[in-house]
């Protein structure tokens, strides 16, 4: 019995290392392309891309962030019983329900470019143009996210972790070369930086279609073992569609609530920022917050990322052990993830106030690190 709780452990941490590897080496590589890139958009160009940002985030929260973590949840509790039917039932109803909702983000965000920009990022002029770019981004990460809370739930996380390292690839690869393009192509013109930005977020649409991929044809080859599993399954009872959305609501919204506090963060920082700046009468605040976003923020998401690969690694252990109502094992899975956490986050903590100086020169030996 000790024995079997020990593989447990240990097969839950390692799909959890597994998460928690692909996110330390996307943040890695999200660290290195943004030098360049940041070079070459230059900081007004950098602030630009950083506020069309949040609002994408903020937007790709509401309409679909939440739906791996929903997805793997409910995918491995029916799993967990045998439910293969109402388990896939349940996943081409997601992929139905963000389809919708992020088509409409999408249509949102691209035709509300110029409102946005106008009525609230004034300060951004031309953030309109890379919002065009994201607005279909959220539409395909919508759908991105189903099909990684489906492996998830059935517990393997490589398929997340291989699409999640391409797409960061991808992504470096486009943003560097668009940016260029695009700001050399618009040289002279008022809103050159606002190109440059816009460049530099082709590259996620571009790194998020590169994942829908991979993800869709390792889902192909998947399929007939769904399909397996479904014939053999004789204790799953239908449920209505009307049931079915109601299950999905009630398991997303609170996943959305919960990380769209977290990510208001964001758009607090930049209100903030426009208030002081603008009390202080200064007029390039676009360019001060390129300075804040790409060579302070960026350094402190790396253990975060530690920490959300973790806790999104977690949830289809948790469920199955719930599910057999195996509260030790719910509560040794917990300590072994706030335990290794901990690992992560104490020495991240220590070494970013002891070295945070020294690390802003080597990485970007131009920035005003006092300013920081």
């Amino acid at each position: 019995m000790a024995e079997s709780a020990r593989s447990k452990a240990s097969g839950f941490l390692k799909q959890g290392s597994v998460l928690a590897l692909a996110s330390i080496l996307v943040r890695m590589i999200g660290m290195i392309y943004r030098i360049p890139m940041a070079n070459i958009m230059q900081d007004e160009g950098n602030g630009i891309y950083s506020a069309a940002f949040e609002i994408y985030n903020i937007l790709l929260i509401i309409s679909s962030y939440g739906m791996p973590m929903a997805v793997s949840k409910m995918v491995s509790a029916k799993c967990a019983g045998g439910e293969y039917r109402s388990a896939y039932h349940i996943f081409n109803c997601s992929f139905v329900f963000s389809l919708f909702t992020g088509g409409l983000a999408a249509l949102f965000v691209y035709f509300g470019a110029d409102f946005l920009e106008e009525k609230f990022f004034s300060e951004y002029h031309g953030i309109a143009i890379p919002l065009r770019i994201l607005a279909p981004t959220i539409f395909v990460v919508a759908i991105m996210g189903v099909f990684r809370g489906l492996f998830q739930g059935r517990k393997t996380m490589m398929p997340t972790a291989v699409s999640q390292i391409l797409e960061q690839i991808v992504n470096a690869v486009v943003s560097v070369a668009a940016a260029w393009v695009l700001m050399r192509g618009h040289k002279g013109e008022e809103r050159q930086a606002a190109w440059g930005a816009a460049g530099g977020t082709m590259g996620t649409l571009f790194g998020a279609l590169t994942a829908l991929v991979i993800l869709f044809l390792i889902y192909l080859l998947y399929r007939p073992i769904m399909r397996k599993q479904m014939r053999r399954d004789r204790v799953s009872v239908k449920r209505s569609l009307k049931a079915t959305y109601g299950l999905i609501l009630a398991t997303v919204i609170p996943i959305i609530l919960s990380q769209t506090v977290y990510q208001l963060s964001g758009i607090i920082d930049v209100t903030l920022f426009n208030g002081v700046m603008k009390a202080k009468h200064v007029e390039n605040i676009s360019t001060l917050l390129g300075i804040y976003s790409t060579k302070y923020r960026v350094l402190v998401s790396v253990p975060i990322a530690v920490s959300t690969a973790i806790a999104s690694s977690m949830i289809p252990g948790l469920v199955a052990s719930y599910m057999q109502r195996d509260m030790k094992d719910v509560r040794e899975k917990i300590g072994i993830a706030v335990k290794f956490n901990m690992i992560i986050a104490f020495p991240s903590a220590m070494g970013l106030s002891v070295l945070a100086f020294p690390i802003i020169r080597l990485l970007f030996p131009g920035a005003d690190y006092r300013t920081g």
